[in-house]
């Protein structure tokens, strides 16, 4: 992946010295701005606006980053989700990934105080990760334009 120079629209990295993270925290995000074989160059975190809003920023060097990349698709969380979802969609049927179950997504259930939609007690969130729908083995979620 290209890094951008776009500062309206960076390429953000979770960086890191010596051993790798088990999970990377938003303290580990950067943004990158240049990367070599020995690592990369990002801005300080402190900085970030100052960088955006193209003035003087400091730099950091850290030894090895992972590029983040922008999901394709977005959990179903809301009603105008589905909505969306339903405007490019034919058959609503989703199978888990190792194939033990299938939800229909025509049958929803909309959960007021938690303020999300759940399709045979799982969310959007859940469905997104582990299922996909039957006809062409799409992710089941929102496509992010």
């Amino acid at each position: 992946m290209e890094i951008s120079r776009d500062k309206k629209n960076p390429t953000w990295a979770y960086v890191w010295d010596g051993d790798k993270p088990e999970k990377f925290t938003e303290e580990d995000r950067r943004i990158i701005i240049d990367a070599c074989e020995d690592g990369c160059v990002c801005v300080c975190s402190l900085d970030v606006e100052r960088y955006i809003s193209d003035k003087r920023y400091s730099t950091i060097f850290f030894q090895h980053y992972e590029i983040i990349k922008e999901p394709e698709y977005r959990p179903i969380k809301t009603l105008e989700d589905y909505l969306e979802v339903l405007k490019h969609r034919k058959n609503l049927r989703v199978v888990s990934k190792d194939d033990t179950f299938t939800v229909d997504l025509s049958c929803g259930d909309f959960d007021y105080l938690r303020k999300k939609i759940y399709f045979r007690g799982y969310d959007g969130e859940y469905l997104l990760e582990n299922c996909v729908f039957c006809d062409d083995r799409s992710p089941v979620g929102v496509k992010v334009k």
